[in-house]
């Protein structure tokens, strides 16, 4: 349980945390600062994010807590509906598309347009099963 957390925690990075410490001597007292790195986030304080809030990772910027807004109860809602299923429509077509012309490449390629390479060395016109694609 929490590697997506232990993950999202390695992404956001680490910071450098000054740590001080004293000493006290006879006569003398001594103060000393160091440095520890630490996560920007725990792993415990990304899972306990509240609902509606989301974690901003971008390349060349430090990552963000972001609140969200949101979009069915603002006044764009029936625009961002009607686009959001237009794009699941247009979505949803293609892997269909993708789907059908993948099985039928498959079958053409199981059918009987498969030759020898090298043409009909059985003397009966029969497919060629053989090679890789065969096994």
């Amino acid at each position: 349980m929490g590697t997506a957390a232990r993950d999202l925690a390695t992404l956001s990075g680490q910071h450098d945390v000054p740590v001080r410490s004293l000493s006290y001597g006879e006569r003398h007292a001594g103060e000393q600062i160091s440095l520890r790195r630490q996560d920007i986030l725990e792993p415990a304080a990304i899972r306990a994010l509240e609902p509606g809030t989301a974690l901003l990772l971008a390349t060349g910027v430090r990552p963000a807590l972001l609140k969200l807004r949101p979009w069915y109860g603002g006044a764009l809602a029936r625009d961002i509906a009607a686009a959001r299923d237009r794009a699941v429509a247009r979505i949803t077509a293609g892997a269909v598309q993708h789907v059908e012309t993948g099985a039928s490449a498959v079958r053409r390629a199981r059918g009987a347009d498969r030759r020898h390479p090298y043409g009909d060395l059985t003397g009966a016109g029969e497919s060629y099963h053989g090679g890789e694609a065969g096994r």
